[in-house]
């Protein structure tokens, strides 16, 4: 294994980024060459003092540029060719094995919440809402279904897609497997026959995994 130590204190931007051009000036420079075998992510996490997950993004950044290729159970590799620092590519990504993927194919190998391409904007909001005391109202517990302010966001977002739909009729929950778990259970009965008619249910009740997986398995056995 190659010992690649890159110094990151002077690079500006998200540190997953500035790891992957890292990569890239150091592949251009001849410092790391095709083959050599980088250090697993969590010990250069531990060398650089940085998260796994930054690690974990800044590799697989990397690899969607071309510079790099992952390998199950032997480990990260330089490849040969790589494209220079900075390179965005067009839009297709690398598998594993350096094998190119169409463009429509998303990864969903790193379970991981990627930067967001407005954090700039997230960033300045976060430091307004702290200087007025804002902040201490999103630490709180929040109202079920969301506040009026985000389901009318919500209602506001889906009318650029073509959706004409109330406030009132927007709920907001805790990521998107608790949607799917609330439109699952909404949208089918407990050893139902599986038609989809909907039923009446509040929206807003915290179904768990065990609930859905007893509707869908009824389902099942009554097709």
């Amino acid at each position: 294994m190659t010992i690649w130590t890159p110094d990151l204190s002077e690079r500006r931007g998200p540190l997953y980024l500035a790891l992957a051009d890292a990569i890239a000036e150091d592949v251009s420079a001849e410092e790391l060459s095709a083959g050599d075998r980088l250090p697993t992510q969590r010990e250069l996490a531990s060398a650089l003092d940085i998260a796994l997950t930054t690690v974990t993004r800044g590799y697989a950044e990397a690899e969607r540029r071309g510079l790099i290729r992952g390998e199950v159970g032997r480990g990260t590799y330089v490849r040969g060719g790589a494209r220079p620092a900075g390179a965005k590519g067009n839009g297709s990504s690398v598998g594993h094995g350096g094998a190119p993927q169409e463009p429509s194919i998303a990864d969903f190998r790193i379970n991981s919440l990627l930067p967001s391409p407005y954090g700039s904007e997230l960033l300045a909001s976060a430091a307004r809402m702290a200087s007025t005391g804002e902040v201490g109202t999103l630490l709180d517990y929040q109202p079920i279904g969301g506040t009026k302010g985000q389901r009318a966001a919500g209602a506001s977002w889906m009318e650029r897609v073509g959706l004409d739909v109330s406030a009132d009729r927007v709920l907001v929950t805790g990521g998107a497997q608790h949607a799917m778990a609330v439109t699952f259970a909404t949208l089918t009965d407990p050893g139902g026959k599986g038609q989809g008619s909907l039923h009446d249910a509040d929206p807003s009740e915290s179904y768990g995994y065990h609930h859905v997986g007893g509707e869908t398995q009824g389902d099942r056995r009554n097709r």
